[in-house]
């Protein structure tokens, strides 16, 4: 910990293995310590949260780990994306937030007018954040920190300080992101003026998906436009896993490399060079004439 290394994981190992040699480590003990810790947990959290850290420790102490991780220790893949159409579908339904919010002005009583246009403030920064994240590929925590000093509309170009790499990564925005942060009041301290624990945006997002008749997997939420962003990056602009890479938005191409499969491959396209069959008309047409002929010939 002394080292730097993150307190809410190596914590609770510290007090379950107490005053232990690291070369005394097993494997036995190390699986142990993750069913005793994370019982109902997923291999991916146990992975996560023991046998990382636990790897860490033992190479800063010199000691070769040769641990072998949980069955399933990479998680469940989890790649949803959206379709132009089912995009716009949602942006629909968020600019209808933005109107319904309008109208809450114009029939609100003088004394809740503040109220409600502050209503109105949060539905067009709502609607602002989620055409970021579809357009910038970054994660809900990295442009929740997005500060007003780090845009330049003018460049068409924000500054992501800090993501969940550790690295600092520029974005470039489309005219459409630029003209929708343009339409927004930014926040003092934020753009977007919401926290990272801020429960509402998640019903705001499945508002919006019941809306426009969309479906977004359990625990995908937000990621769904970080996911579309790298298929639609692949499949439109033309970038291989070396491209989404060198874009900063994925730091190895093993993170990057999920959206190979949002294409059929080249290889596989060759089904069309396949011989076509005949028409099925003239197929049903052949099959009966045995049959047609055999009753034709009783009738005689």
């Amino acid at each position: 910990m002394q080292a730097g290394g993150e307190s809410r994981f190596l914590e609770p190992l510290i007090k379950h293995f107490g005053v232990t040699l690291l070369a005394r480590f097993t494997q036995a003990d190390i699986d142990a310590a993750a069913t005793a810790l994370y019982p109902t947990d997923t291999a991916a959290t146990r992975n996560r949260q023991v046998y990382t850290p636990v790897s860490a420790v033992m190479r800063h102490g010199g000691v070769k780990t040769g641990l072998e991780r949980p069955k399933g220790a990479s998680g469940e893949s989890r790649l949803a994306w959206l379709s132009p159409e089912h995009a716009r579908a949602l942006m629909v339904a968020a600019r209808a937030r933005i109107a319904k919010a309008e109208r809450r002005v114009e029939e609100a009583r003088p004394q809740f007018k503040g109220a409600a246009r502050a209503g109105v403030r949060s539905a067009k920064r709502f609607a602002a954040l989620c055409l970021f994240l579809l357009y910038t590929g970054s994660r809900l925590s990295e442009a929740l920190r997005v500060r007003p000093k780090d845009v330049e509309l003018q460049r068409s170009f924000a500054y992501v300080g800090k993501t969940k790499n550790g690295q600092p990564r520029p974005v470039h925005l489309p005219p459409l992101v630029v003209a929708e942060l343009a339409n927004i009041e930014f926040g003092k301290d934020r753009v977007f003026g919401f926290s990272a624990k801020c429960g509402r945006l998640y019903t705001w997002l499945d508002e919006i998906a019941t809306a426009a008749g969309i479906y977004i997997p359990d625990r995908v939420a937000f990621h769904i436009f970080r996911h579309t962003y790298g298929a639609w990056m692949w499949r439109y602009g033309g970038l291989d896993t070396s491209g989404l890479v060198a874009t900063g938005t994925w730091k190895s191409r093993q993170a990057a490399a999920i959206y190979e499969h949002v294409e059929a491959s080249e290889e596989a396209q060759k089904a069309d060079l396949l011989p076509r069959l005949p028409d099925l008309g003239d197929i049903r047409e052949t099959a009966a004439s045995p049959a047609r002929k055999r009753a034709n010939d009783g009738a005689l």
